[in-house]
């Protein structure tokens, strides 16, 4: 190999070959960092939108517990965009993981129950297995039947928890387990802990209605999770959670209500910022004129 002409410059890494560029580069933790570099001239904005960088990226960050389903781009669409895609929406119920009573619309954003007594579910669309997050859904009521609008119900009309792949969205009978590494919290107030009834003490309101937000804090490499309804904490850390197996956030309805569940992206006042929720944005999208 030729040595590098880089006397008469300090950027080092546009004097190496372009394999060694592309080596060093997927090797950036930090996507903000990517962005900037991306700002500092025409150069670095056309090399750091190469379709060798972002695929690996939107691989790693957002669908790593399942880098054989990779999607496929829309016309005109780059690997750049998809990242800005997946960073932008979030969290989202996932069709391919929907129980067929349950309706999935507004961007994949609000399921809500179409028909059926029994315990319908559906997963999120991306999982974790590592690190702290926050995930949250609102409760919004439905038009014809009120018996979610109010307090006062016995009747398990909808569940929220965390589990591992093997919780069956098609059959929710048995709920979390320890089978499925699942801790779920009901309407009624009840929270299962890997199958037992978790008796610990609660604070304040601890049943949730229409109107409500229910919030999940889950950290996974201390293996606890926190339920909250409308920002206040019901519980203390939850143990139990492992992180060998990727986690998805679930729902259950049931009881034929058909309220609409609509997740909010954690955009509540307890937002922790996790890679899906950091402000990079701005970076990913900008546009301005560069200088040479």
């Amino acid at each position: 190999m030729e040595p590098l002409e880089v006397a008469k410059s300090d950027d080092y890494l546009s004097s190496c070959p372009e394999e060694i560029k592309f080596e060093i580069i997927k090797h950036f933790d930090d996507i903000a960092e990517l962005c900037r570099l991306s700002r500092t001239s025409k150069y670095w904005n056309l090399k750091l939108s190469s379709e060798k960088i972002w695929k690996p990226l939107v691989i790693r960050d957002f669908l790593w517990y399942n880098p054989t389903h990779v999607p496929k781009l829309a016309s005109g669409e780059t690997w750049k965009q998809k990242y800005a895609e997946f960073h932008t929406k979030g969290w989202q119920w996932d069709p391919a993981n929907c129980n067929s009573n349950i309706n999935i619309s507004e961007d994949c954003l609000t399921a809500s129950l179409l028909t059926g007594y029994t315990y319908n579910g559906v997963r999120c669309n991306r999982a974790e297995n590592s690190g702290r997050h926050y995930f949250e859904v609102q409760i919004n009521p439905a038009t014809t039947d009120k018996r979610f609008n109010k307090g006062g119900s016995s009747t398990i009309l909808m569940g929220i928890g965390i589990a591992t792949s093997t919780f069956n969205v098609h059959n929710c009978s048995e709920g979390w387990t320890s089978g499925n590494n699942g801790i779920g919290y009901y309407s009624d107030g009840q929270i299962y802990a890997l199958g037992s009834f978790y008796s610990s003490k609660r604070y304040g309101k601890t049943a949730y209605y229409a109107g409500d937000r229910i919030a999940m804090d889950f950290d996974l490499d201390s293996g606890t999770i926190t339920f909250l309804i409308n920002d206040i904490p019901v519980t203390e850390p939850i143990p139990g959670l492992t992180n060998d197996e990727p986690h998805f956030p679930y729902l259950i309805l049931a009881a034929d209500v058909k309220n609409h569940v609509i997740i909010t992206r954690g955009k509540g006042k307890r937002n922790l910022k996790s890679r899906h929720q950091h402000p990079l944005l701005q970076f990913l999208n900008i546009k301005q004129k560069l200088k040479n």
